[in-house]
């Protein structure tokens, strides 16, 4: 079954009532968000994916709006942490056929369902899924998925940064690791143009190894990545050195409502947005 949504809205109680039963008889629905003439559409499986595509526009509006900035015919973007790919449709749909995205997706369930979204709306030639995870150097190490269902987040990587996880992983895998510098070198990707980075803990590890790709020919003209109240001194200060400058900082829906009740962005997940000091 399909259902409408203007993605900026969450599921109503018909719509969770409606996901239940469809889980119950391991059934899928397509959400198809109409934004202007443009449709995204997203196939769920639960209220996690179902949540996810119809908060869209709302969840992050900020991030649509760099999305739109950024994402014009011809350009590729490079989606580190897309999950199931709500932004990587939604890029898809705007950078023409001379564009792609490179999504990267460790957690095998959620890359799956990139997959299945990409084709749900034929933009298999223009995304390239990557389920693996990226760091500052080559590896092979654990990677902890702290919930198994389609849609979850927070799964980390276990590259021997300060992680602080809420809870113990309920499933291990053994992961291959590479950084961007590595992908760049062995043209496995094009240079991203743009790039988001929201992996719940470990930015600064693949910033890091995209040292490379920062200071070269050709960088990226825009970069966002989620800071956490303990990291995003340290991300501001090694994007500086990478002849970056902040632009901005962007509250996701659920901390724009506790900045309205008194709270300082800084105290909160949030993402930020970097371009070049100079021109590359």
């Amino acid at each position: 079954m399909r259902i409408r949504s203007n993605g900026q809205s969450k599921p109503s109680q018909l719509l969770r009532l409606f996901q239940r039963g469809v889980t119950a008889s391991r059934g899928t629905t397509q959400v198809d968000v109409i934004s202007g003439e443009d449709c995204y559409s997203f196939v769920c499986n639960n209220l996690q994916t179902l949540r996810r595509a119809t908060t869209l526009l709302i969840k992050e509006p900020g991030t649509i709006r760099w999305l739109r900035e950024q994402a014009k015919p011809g350009r590729v973007f490079l989606d580190i942490g897309a999950n199931v790919g709500i932004y990587s449709i939604f890029a898809g749909h705007h950078i023409g056929d001379e564009g792609h995205v490179f999504s990267v997706e460790p957690h095998l369930r959620n890359a799956v369902a990139l997959m299945d979204n990409a084709m749900a709306n034929h933009l298999e030639a223009r995304i390239s899924v990557l389920a693996m995870a990226l760091s500052r150097e080559e590896s092979v190490i654990d990677f902890h998925y702290r919930e198994w269902g389609t849609g979850s987040s927070h799964s980390q990587l276990q590259t021997g940064d300060p992680i602080t996880q809420a809870q113990a992983p309920v499933a291990v895998e053994l992961k291959a690791a590479t950084s961007i510098d590595r992908l760049i070198e062995r043209k496995s990707i094009r240079k991203p143009d743009f790039i988001k980075i929201d992996v719940d803990g470990i930015e600064l590890a693949i910033l890091e190894g995209a040292s490379g790709l920062l200071r070269g020919h050709e960088r990226p003209s825009s970069v966002q990545v989620e800071c956490e109240p303990s990291n995003y001194k340290e991300i501001e200060g090694f994007m500086s050195d990478h002849g970056y400058r902040l632009i901005e900082r962007h509250a996701t829906m659920a901390g724009a409502k506790r900045i309205a009740r008194g709270a300082v962005i800084e105290e909160l997940p949030h993402n930020v947005i970097f371009e070049p000091t100079s021109p590359s």
